[in-house]
């Protein structure tokens, strides 16, 4: 079974350090596209499968690295 990586920023636009430069001198309010969805309640559906698949992800490595820890 192939596991999904999880991330907690996906509503965030991706940007570099040169767009982020580029916002400070941005006059006309709207630099960043963020993404979005059609209806708040996919968009909480959408965080919420998010931020517990993160919080899957943390313990299985930390189930992973106790038992590296324990078997030294």
């Amino acid at each position: 079974m192939k596991s999904k990586n999880y991330k907690s920023n996906f509503l965030f636009p991706k940007t570099n350090f040169l767009v982020g430069m580029g916002s400070v001198f941005n006059v006309q309010g709207r630099y960043f596209t963020f993404n979005y969805t059609n209806s708040g309640a996919i968009a909480d559906l959408k965080a919420l499968e998010s931020d517990w698949g993160v919080i899957g992800q943390d313990l299985k490595t930390s189930a992973s690295n106790l038992e590296k820890n324990l078997k030294k």
